[in-house]
């Protein structure tokens, strides 16, 4: 196969798919960055945000939050102290109890904090 074929395999093929991938990741950034913001503006403890699954490429601690970039980008999480999700794993904060638990927040907090994923992808500029 030449260059010349390579390049055009490459550029009609996989062009549209690295951007497609590239395109999801950022919609669940968006999305896992309106659990996030809610979490933060109500005292909920986050520590982990997570975008992407499998081996992890890049984690950074600020603060009190792990961030963390994932091999592939198709899918993210926010874990929220206070809050057991099914599925997800070993989930070390679910069961904390306190004034930055999900649990101790009031129901309009609660419903904020788990629809602000969808609010900031439906009124993202994306």
């Amino acid at each position: 196969m030449s260059i010349h074929a390579l390049y055009g395999f490459f550029s009609a093929k996989m062009l549209p798919l690295l951007w497609a991938f590239l395109g999801i990741g950022v919609l669940i950034t968006i999305h896992e960055c309106g659990h996030f913001v809610f979490c933060k503006l109500f005292g909920v403890h986050t520590p982990t945000f997570s975008i992407g699954f499998g081996p992890e490429i890049f984690r950074k601690k600020i603060g009190t939050t792990n961030f963390r970039l994932a091999a592939i980008p198709l899918g993210g999480y926010v874990e929220i102290a206070g809050h057991a999700e099914v599925g997800q794993g070993d989930q070390e904060f679910a069961s904390v109890v306190g004034p930055e638990s999900f649990e101790s927040k009031s129901y309009w907090q609660k419903i904020l904090v788990m629809s602000g994923g969808s609010f900031l992808t439906l009124f993202s500029p994306f």
